[in-house]
């Protein structure tokens, strides 16, 4: 009984984690950044597609769509970057090498 009880409460912290913990803390890593496009790239895999846009300055920032930024045009964003040109940009997330999770180009301005 024990056992099932930890299952329930895990689940459930889990839950309230997705739903309300994680958006938070998205929407307060989001910054403004200026860097020069080196290369674009669209990754496909057989369950998603998404785009990577390499900098001059070294990051790889991610072009997805976001729920939480209301950001439904990353073919658009990424139709706007050209290799070579300089851009400010408002991004959000986090760079984590081990989870190969790239901070999201929410805006360009």
């Amino acid at each position: 009984m024990k056992l099932k009880n930890l299952i329930i409460i895990s689940i459930v912290i889990m839950v309230v984690f997705v739903i309300f913990i994680q958006p938070i803390i998205m929407w307060s890593s989001s910054s403004d950044v200026v860097f020069t496009v080196k290369k674009l790239e669209r990754i496909t895999t057989q369950d998603d597609s998404y785009y990577l846009v390499y900098t001059e300055e070294g990051e790889v920032f991610k072009n997805i769509d976001s729920l939480i930024f209301f950001k439904f045009d990353s073919y658009d964003v990424q139709g706007k970057l050209t290799e070579g040109q300089k851009y400010v940009a408002t991004v959000a997330g986090f760079r984590i090498t081990f989870l190969s999770s790239y901070r999201n180009i929410i805006e360009i301005k």
